[in-house]
Parts: structure tokens; sequence; C-alpha cells
């Protein structure tokens, strides 16, 4: 339908609602709401003292323990 509409660079896929793999930044619990980081493409876990509820994207399914880079873990949407 969309053969047209471009590469993966130009018209990257989306998540509307499921379970997909999310790339992401910082330490993330499982259960955690989860926000876009300052890196663009990436997520991080909500911090109600800097981030707006409004701002929640998903819910982390498993740990990621941080660290150095980030991590690709899988996300509810």
């Amino acid at each position: 339908m969309n053969s047209d509409a471009g590469n993966n660079d130009t018209h990257p896929y989306i998540a509307l609602k499921g379970r997909v793999p999310c790339k992401v930044v910082g330490i993330i619990s499982k259960g955690d709401l989860l926000v876009t980081a300052q890196t663009p493409g990436f997520g991080t876990a909500f911090n109600d003292q800097i981030d707006s509820p409004n701002a929640v994207f998903g819910t982390a399914l498993e740990d990621y323990p941080g660290g150095n880079g980030f991590g690709i873990i899988e996300v509810k949407v």
C-alpha cells in the first residue's frame, strides 16, 4: 500500500499498540513508565520531578541495567 512512500530512513515504522522493541537509555525497571529521552529516538524512565505525565508513551516489560550506551527492551504501547 505504501510502497512508494520512501525507505526506513524517511518513513520509519511506528508502534500504535502492542508489545514492541524500544531503544532505551538509563536505568529501567520492569513496570516503569517511559517517556522520550533527550537522545532522539530513545526512551527513558519517567521522572515525576521533571517529566509531564502527558509525555508517557509506554510501559517497560523488562529491566535494563543502564550503563554505557543504550539497550533494547520490550515495551507495551
